[in-house]
């Protein structure tokens, strides 16, 4: 246990020279003004212990800030006991240098052990200490001033660390440490498995690569088969190709020559559209020509009406328009007489305010005359007042003593009256119950007789409906039964036809094996002849009779070909009987699968008759016997409901039924529990007699408290108001004996009042004179400019200035009506409208030169257009006449162009041209274009696709025999004279084995080998890069072995990783529960029993514990529930902090370590503590449960509203001195002892 024993402390910040002996256990109270010191102590005893300040001027405090203002160093020593060994710190600072410090370790028997380097010093008291750091210290046994809410503060991670330096579980953060799974091992096992993924990746593309090189061989010799059977194909195609591009050339040449025509009728077409283009500009023209024309009779009236009345118009509106600018100049001048005038009347209303402030201050000197006086007298009023109060309190406590005894007697007579009659209210209750039970029993009992009637018909109601139910599932499961029948009657040949077909394929089957065996001998005798063959050409270049083994060579080649062509194809027609075998055994099992899709599946069948059984109906024998048990069922069920309805219905009735019987048995309780306690309460006794027995009882005890009564009222008659009772009385008697007191001090406060108040009036009195000079001179100031006389001449210039301006108004509204406007605002934009209106006419004047131009101009085209049209018209004629077209009529006769008949020309002409078009149309459509056009088309596309087709067929004839010589030069083997078959398996027999639809099969295969081939290699080589390995092989097996090995010590390494963070954290999360559990008497002590009952934990959490969230909620009588700290008073959140803190000490130090603190610091706690709540605290520290857990209890105040004599020791300071103090002079003094019982151990 860590205790203290000694602090000295030397210009330490307000601390001039102080020398503190700690008892070894006991309680202190340090206590004076504020800045006398007193937090300073707490301070102290903290940068002794861990070397650094604990606030300062920035965020950081420096170690300098320690030092008294005016001083140059400071000291600071501490002696303190750990276990049985005594440890001294001194530490000095000094301006502008290092901090130094010794540490003297004394252990019991051993020679001392000193320390002087102030890194080393730190290090060791914190190995002393336990590891217990100084903000551990403060959030356990250092509760400072103004951080009563230190650990709500706190983070989750700051609240988690603090924890665990509180509860030692360092140990198990080192042992966490060394079974971590490091990067090390994490790389080793990683490059483990590195190495024996590429000796696997090397194993892979060995195999690959012989995989690959098969199927690509393979894959030639398919492709080379292909390719010879394409040929062939290819070749019948060229033929059939010529022959149909000669006819199509033909037909090509008859559709040129009826196009030929259609152009030409198409241009007369267009020269026909022209002219009608022509037709509508002379409409166009003559539209125009009107048009021009109105306009030219719109200019005419601008220039004789509309422009001589807007020029009117304009002239009036300028004149009004100068009358309301003088009628404006006439206001301003009027607006500024106005001002002129408020201008004189603001300099007069200043100058009243100046006699009035004048006046004012000379009554404020009188009353500053007087009020010095009036406090001289009240002073000497006061004081015998506060006299007459101490003589008048002292009277008072004497006779509330008294009177507190009278009152108690007649409070316990009180209690004795109020029994009785609780007595008699009981009697009377019991009497009345007792006729309300025998009525409830009689009423429940004939209930219960109610509900038994209704439970036998809903008996009934429920067999009747299990019957109907019955019957609906015998019909449903007998109408399943009669289909699947069927089906089953309908498929009863299925398995003979199928055992047939499947009998059939497997004939074909051997048929196509033993087709495909007799293929193999030709081709393989071919291959050989077409190799031999191929060599003798060889040969034959170096040797000229080696030509004739060639031919003879070459000839069995061909005939041993023609043989496995013979051969093949007999090989595919088994391979096509096997095909349509396949079908017939597919097609029969989709017709059996159709049949058991639309009537259902015949398995179903035993389903459907166990559903008979279970529903008492027997299983037919027979198909015609299920059809007529299926009629009598749907006889029998008649007109009701579907199955699931009735089986509702009989559900319903069932839950009916469950359900009254439910209510009867309840109503039979309900009556047995009613008689029995009918039963009880009869024998509880006679009740009239006991209930007449209590009221005489009553009346007796009555009189007593009457008398009683008047004795203590007679007693308190002047000093509280009846009625009362004793505690109202002794709360009274102490708020006495502390008026008592406080007046005495309340007599000193008030004579220091009364002479500072005597002095302020005078000051007042003297402020007063030195305002009232400083007015007269404002005064004598203003009278000067004499404001009446120019208020006078400023009213009569803005008399003059209202009558012109009247005059000018009066002026101006006829000329306002004159133009049709109310207002002198309108007058502006009137007039811009009619300087707008004139200048629109006069420019639309100036343009009638050019509409009389424009008319001309339009005429003269008129005229032009006529003549053109009717030339073009005539040519259109006589060229169609020329070709023979029918229908055809005569040209117009020309018209006068008069103004009677202005259109009968131009309509003529349309009317002729609309006949020529009609004409033309009929020619045309004789000849069918689109037809022809499409004709022409299919030909030339017919003959392009042909002639496309051929070289398409050329050039695959091409590509295929490249193909070919490209396979067999990159095989090495030697061409063949020819691209036949055969010719091809004499130069390479494996052509024979394959077959030409094998090549996308061989294709893929080939594919996915060359993936997985090249990804392989891809892996290799990257891995192989990575891991820097030369190119030679590694074994499987061993690497293997190695990563097991690692991913074994991993698991290890995990799992006691987890075990020890499970441990850590069922040690540090038990802090929680214990801190509530500590707190609920803390915080019931500490509010005078207001409240009991406390929460750290979220409601949403469900009381976990394991959030470690220490977020205050108090239970709150009134609203029944857990309420927020916040929610509650200043003082009441303070005391819920405080218990919080104390608490947390209490679960966290570690009591078995040997290295708990021993002492605790209350720095300034009661702040907001009221005094009934700040005597609790002192009990708490002195006597209660912080006592008992801490040898030395230290609290810092400076009210004085609890019991000081409660605490061991007292010390008193002022101005950083120890001033009074009745500590012990040595450290062997002590209290008598006391049994401690810890609340909890901080960890397991």
């Amino acid at each position: 246990m860590i205790t203290l024993k000694r602090l000295e402390a030397n210009n330490f910040k307000s601390l001039r020279s102080v020398t503190l002996a700690f008892p070894e256990r006991g309680n202190v109270l340090i206590e004076g003004y504020n800045e006398a010191g007193k937090s300073t102590l707490f301070e102290a005893v903290y940068v002794a212990l861990y070397g650094k300040p604990l606030v300062g001027e920035d965020s950081t405090p420096k170690r300098d800030e320690v030092i008294q203002h005016g001083q140059s160093r400071a000291t600071v020593r501490l002696i303190f006991s750990v276990s049985q060994q005594e440890l001294t710190i001194e530490r000095s600072f000094e301006r502008g240098k290092s901090q130094q410090a010794i540490l003297t370790i004394q252990r019991p028997g051993m020679q001392p052990e000193v320390i002087n380097r102030v890194r080393t010093v730190d290090e060791r008291i914190l190995k002393e200490l336990g590891n217990l750091d100084g903000d551990s210290l403060r959030n356990s046994c250092f509760v400072e001033q103004k951080e009563l809410g230190r650990i709500e503060a706190l983070s989750f991670a700051q609240r988690e660390q603090a924890i665990q330096k509180l509860l030692g579980l360092e140990r198990l953060t080192r042992l966490l440490e060394q079974f971590k799974f490091r990067r090390e091992h994490e790389r080793e096992l990683t490059l483990a498995q590195s190495y024996l993924k590429l000796a696997r990746l090397q194993a892979e593309v060995r195999a690959a690569s012989t995989e690959e090189a098969e199927l690509a061989q393979r894959l030639d010799a398919v492709r080379i088969a292909s390719q010879v059977k394409r040929l062939t194909d290819l070749g019948m195609q060229k033929e059939e190709t010529e022959k149909r591009l000669r006819e199509c050339t033909v037909r090509a040449q008859e559709a040129r020559e009826r196009l030929n025509r259609c152009v030409t009728l198409k241009e007369y077409v267009n020269q026909c559209d022209q002219v009608s283009r022509q037709i509508t500009d002379i409409f166009r023209a003559r539209n125009e020509l009107g048009r021009v024309a109105e306009e030219l009779a719109r200019l005419d009236s601008i220039e004789q009406v509309e422009l001589p009345q807007s020029q009117v118009h304009l002239r009036d509106v300028s004149t009004a328009a100068e009358a309301v600018t003088q009628t404006a100049e006439a206001r301003s001048q009027v607006q500024e007489a106005e001002e002129a005038v408020r201008e004189a009347q603001r300099q007069l209303k200043v100058l009243e305010q100046a006699g009035a402030d004048q006046h004012r201050k000379e009554e404020e000197l009188s009353k500053a005359q007087l009020r010095v006086g009036q406090r001289l007298n009240e002073a000497e009023a006061e004081r015998q007042r506060i006299v007459r109060q101490l003589n008048d309190l002292e009277s008072k406590r004497v006779l509330l003593g008294r009177a507190q005894a009278l009152v108690r007697q007649w409070e316990s007579a009180s209690e004795q009256l109020q029994a009785i009659k609780q007595n008699i209210s009981v009697a009377e209750f019991r009497q009345q119950e007792l006729i309300k039970l025998q009525m409830e029993m009689q009423r429940r009992e004939n209930g219960a007789r109610d509900l038994e009637a209704v439970v036998a018909r809903a008996e009934q109601e429920m067999q009747k409906a299990a019957d109907s139910v019955r019957l609906a599932i015998a019909y449903e499961a007998i109408t399943t039964w009669v289909r699947l029948k069927s089906v089953e009657m309908a498929l009863g040949d299925y398995t003979t036809q199928h055992t047939e077909l499947l009998a059939r394929c497997r004939e074909a089957e051997i048929a196509l094996a033993t087709a495909r065996t007799k293929t193999r001998t030709p081709l393989l005798i071919g291959v050989a002849f077409a190799l031999l063959a191929v060599l003798a050409l060889i040969l034959g270049f170096l040797w000229l009779p080696a030509f004739a083994l060639f031919a003879i060579f070459l000839s069995g080649a061909i005939a041993t070909w023609l043989w496995f062509f013979r051969t093949r194809k007999s090989m595919q027609q088994c391979s096509e009987t096997l095909t349509q075998r396949t079908l017939e055994v597919q097609r029969l099992d989709m017709q059996r699968q159709a049949a058991i899709q639309t009537g259902g599946d015949p398995a179903m069948l035993g389903q459907c008759e166990q559903q008979l059984r279970a529903a008492n109906v027997a299983v037919p024998s027979s198909f015609e016997s299920g059809h007529t048990l299926q009629e009598e069922l749907y006889k029998r069920l008649g007109t009701m409901e579907g199955q699931h309805a009735l089986q509702e219905i009989a559900q319903t009735t069932r839950d009916k039924h469950i359900r009254l019987v439910e209510q009867v048995k309840q109503a039979r309780s309900a009556a047995e529990v009613s008689r029995r306690d009918w039963y009880l309460a009869q024998q509880s006794g006679n009740q009239p007699i006991q209930l007449g027995q209590l009221k005489l009882q009553s009346a007796e005890q009555e009189k007593i408290v009457a008398t009683n009564e008047e004795i203590a009222r007679q007693s308190l008659v002047g000093y509280v108001n009846w009625p009362t009772n004793s505690n109202t009385l002794q709360t009274r008697l102490s708020t006495c004996q502390a008026e008592v007191r406080s007046a005495g001090e309340t007599q000193e406060r008030q004579e220091l009042a009364s002479t500072k108040l005597i002095q302020e009036a005078e000051s007042d009195k003297s402020n007063a004179v030195l305002a009232l000079q400083q007015a007269r001179e404002i005064v004598s100031t203003q009278r000067a400019s004499d404001p009446v006389a120019q208020l006078s001449r400023a009213r009569e210039h803005l008399a003059e200035v209202e009558t012109i301006c009247h005059q000018r108004e009066e002026a101006t509204r006829p000329l306002l009506r004159k133009v049709n406007l109310h207002a002198g605002t309108e007058v502006e934009p009137e007039r811009g409208r009619a300087e707008a209106r004139v200048q629109a006419l006069q420019k639309e004047l100036a343009s009638r030169p050019l509409r009389q131009e424009e008319y001309k101009s339009w005429r003269a085209s008129l005229t032009d257009l006529q003549t053109s049209t009717t030339s073009l018209i005539g040519g259109l004629l006589t060229s169609l006449n020329r070709l023979a077209i029918t229908g055809l009529p005569h040209l117009p006769p020309k018209m006068s162009n008069s103004d009677d008949f202005p259109l009968l020309y131009e309509q003529a002409l349309a009317t002729t041209l609309n006949e020529i078009r009609k004409a033309l149309q009929a020619a045309l459509i004789a000849l069918n274009e689109q037809g022809t056009r499409n004709i022409l088309d299919e030909a030339l596309g017919e003959q392009g696709r042909i002639k496309q087709q051929k070289e398409i067929v050329e050039n695959d004839i091409k590509r295929s025999e490249q193909v070919i010589d490209t396979i067999l030069s990159l095989r090495s083997i030697a061409h063949p004279s020819g691209y036949t078959n055969d010719s091809i398996i004499s130069c390479w027999p494996l052509v024979a084995l394959v077959s030409s639809s094998e090549e996308n099969q061989a294709q893929e295969k080939l594919e996915r080998a060359r993936n997985q081939l090249f990804a392989s290699r891809q892996q290799e080589r990257q891995l192989t890069i990575e891991l820097q390995h030369p190119s030679t092989q590694l074994s499987i097996e061993d690497c293997q072995q190695k990563v097991l090995k690692l991913i074994e010590d991993r698991e290890i390494c995990i799992c006691a990783t987890r075990l020890l963070r499970e441990t850590h954290d069922r040690i540090a999360r038990r802090v929680l529960p214990i801190t509530e559990r500590n707190m609920q008497p803390l915080l019931q002590q500490l509010t005078g029993g207001r409240y009991r009952d406390v929460r750290l934990t979220p409601e949403e959490n469900n009381g976990q514990p394991g959030e470690m969230d220490y977020r205050i909620r108090v239970w709150d009588p009134a609203a029944r529930r857990y309420v927020a700290k916040n929610l509650f008073s200043g003082g009441t959140r303070d005391q819920c902090s405080l218990a919080l803190r104390l608490a947390f000490a209490l679960a966290t130090l570690p009591q078995e370590l040997g290295v708990a603190p021993g002492f605790i610091f209350l720095d300034e706690p009661l702040s907001a503590f009221d005094a009934q709540r700040a005597q609790a605290l002192v009990e708490l520290v002195t006597t209660g449960t912080i006592a008992q857990q801490f040898n030395q209890v230290v609290l810092i105040s400076h009210q004085h509203a609890f019991d000081r004599a409660a605490f061991h020791y007292h010390v008193r300071m002022e101005a950083g001195q120890v001033v009074e103090s009745d500590l012990p002079d040595s450290e062997a003094v002590a209290v008598d002892p006391i049994q401690l019982q810890p609340v909890s151990t901080g960890s397991e």
